[in-house]
């Protein structure tokens, strides 16, 4: 595999290694998304303390890849207002998806847009 070069740095760039979600309950957020993805792999790597000091951020690895859940400041989530808009997985087939969105509904989870069809060429 051939690593990408910033053309900016000219640092090697193989992918995003984790993005962290503040959220206003980790327990709560933590047993949403293994409920939802769970079944497709995702699972808690580890805990540790933020850099902050006055918290823990829960890393969890989905694939090759992690997101962290920390706990947030305050704030009222606001759909498309500054902040990550949505977060995306890729899974193998169509199936998975309609699986995960069931497991999110029964979860409780507010659904913006039922599953479509994206990207079908990135492949």
């Amino acid at each position: 595999m051939r690593a990408l070069v910033s053309r900016v740095s000219g640092v090697p760039a193989r992918g995003i290694q984790h993005v962290d979600l503040a959220v206003g309950d980790v327990e709560r957020s933590l047993a949403f998304y293994d409920s939802v993805l769970g079944p497709l792999g995702l699972k808690e790597k580890f805990r540790n303390l933020t850099y902050r000091r006055t918290e823990d951020v829960v890393y969890l690895e989905y694939g090759v890849q992690g997101f962290g859940l920390r706990p947030a400041d305050g704030g009222v989530y606001r759909h498309y207002e500054v902040g990550i808009e949505h977060l995306a997985f890729e899974v193998d087939d169509r199936a998975e998806v309609d699986e995960a969105y069931q497991r999110c509904v029964s979860a409780g989870g507010k659904i913006q847009s039922a599953p479509e069809e994206h990207y079908l060429d990135d492949g």
